[in-house]
């Protein structure tokens, strides 16, 4: 997929063991691609199923969903673009409250790809 853009990144690719999310802002012929990415990666998912995402933050030290990396790493560009989420069906409410402060103008939720490397 080329969209003719620069690329610009914020790191090499989550490291989530349950799943890698990329979030893909595309504004300003830019595109800011950021992931969900653990600063203790586990090799087996700490939740249990239908659990939140409380334990990503204190057992793999999430800072972050990649929808908020990509908005952090954006910054005023955000502001009017469209974002891209690969890897899941669905962006939680904070990240949609996020997007709209932001001021992205729409979300793409592309199909759950569970190990999905992002557009690099």
């Amino acid at each position: 997929m080329n969209l003719g853009c620069d690329v610009i990144f914020i790191n090499q690719g989550g490291n989530c063991a349950e799943r890698i999310v990329c979030a893909m802002i595309i504004s300003k012929n830019k595109k800011y691609i950021a992931y969900n990415t653990c600063k203790n990666p586990v090799s087996i998912c700490p939740r249990m199923f239908g659990e939140g995402y409380e334990k990503c933050k204190s057992i793999c030290k999430q800072d972050n969903h990649a929808e908020i990396n990509a908005i952090n790493l954006a910054g005023k560009d955000a502001y009017g673009s469209i974002m891209i989420i690969y890897g899941h069906d669905y962006a939680c409410q904070n990240c949609i409250d996020a997007c709209k402060k932001a001021g992205i103008s729409k979300i793409i939720i592309s199909p759950i790809k569970k190990r999905f490397k992002c557009l690099q």
